[in-house]
């Protein structure tokens, strides 16, 4: 699993937050299947 926050501004001056988690699933020490979960905030 992997935690993250991605932040940003737009054309217009308005902040974002999007939080998030990747969740992983291995095979033979390999990642075989990598799901994305996140959030949209305004900060």
């Amino acid at each position: 699993m992997s935690e993250w926050v991605f932040t940003a501004t737009t054309s217009d001056g308005k902040k974002i937050e999007v939080k998030g988690c990747d969740v992983f699933t291995f095979k033979n020490g390999k990642i075989a299947v990598k799901e994305s979960y996140f959030k949209n905030r305004t900060a």
